[in-house]
């Protein structure tokens, strides 16, 4: 297969994967307004805890779907067409790499070698290549830094591809674990944003492989803007309401009870 090919495929998979998330989003929502609206109108127990029931299956598969995610846009990323972007030996380095967070700081890695001039050296921090105090060395350690968030979901998406649904064990399967990733994001709303923060991380990391001219002083304008822009969806996940996010689903299943009776 050619290049090009290669890159259609994974595309077709990226965005077939993207409906599905969709489509458990949307179940999650409807299912939070049917719960809601139970609990308004004094259903029994039993009702309302089978919503909750459904509630957090969905929210344990729209987890591993978002963390999923991670994997298909990083091979679409390295199959994209343009002048800078991964000849076929570094492709093959990069899907040889033993685990999908070390793919991911490889590739952006060898992205920025190839931007900057810098010899490659696998598992390297090039931060001290950079002139001391540039905006080039001051976006690139804000870009290696994010890399701990993409390991933490690539732990909780292997928990969950070996049937831990419920409750997770360790590495080595011998002990129950409490994970912080699974604790911070517990509903659809914060992984909603937390979709939108990944989605931002990928596009910088595509912007070192595609984008051409590095030196010219918008590149790196742009991405400090999209630094900034991920660093208020963490705060955002840090307040969000979740009362106010589902009042809306409410709505619609009072509305939709309401045509019911009508019939």
């Amino acid at each position: 297969m050619r290049k090009s090919d290669f890159y259609e495929v994974y595309q077709a998979n990226l965005k077939m994967l993207e409906r599905e998330i969709n489509l458990v989003k949307k179940s999650i929502q409807v299912t939070l307004g049917r719960k809601l609206w139970l609990q308004e109108n004094g259903s029994d127990n039993s009702k309302v805890s089978s919503c909750e029931e459904d509630i957090t299956a969905g929210t344990q598969l729209y987890t591993f779907l978002i963390c999923s995610w991670l994997e298909a846009r990083l091979m679409k990323m390295l199959y994209e067409s343009s002048n800078a972007a991964f000849t076929d030996n570094e492709i093959f380095l990069v899907r040889n790499f033993p685990t999908m967070t070390i793919k991911w700081k490889e590739c952006f890695s060898m992205a920025v070698c190839k931007s900057y001039g810098f010899t490659y050296i696998s598992e390297q921090n090039y931060a001290n290549n950079f002139s001391n105090g540039s905006i080039s060395q001051q976006n690139y350690q804000n870009v290696f830094s994010l890399f701990v968030d993409i390991d933490d979901a690539i732990t909780i998406r292997n928990r969950l591809a070996h049937g831990q649904w419920y409750k997770q064990f360790n590495s080595k399967n011998k002990k129950l674990v409490n994970y912080p990733f699974l604790n911070l994001y517990t509903n659809v709303q914060k992984l909603d944003i937390l979709r939108q923060y990944y989605n931002e991380i990928a596009d910088i990391i595509s912007s070192y492989v595609t984008y051409k001219d590095k030196a010219n002083s918008n590149f790196d304008s742009g991405i400090q803007n999209k630094i900034v822009s991920i660093r208020e969806k963490k705060k955002r996940i840090l307040n969000s309401n979740f009362d106010s996010y589902c009042q809306p689903f409410k709505r619609i299943e009072h509305n939709k009870m309401e045509a019911f009776k009508r019939k």
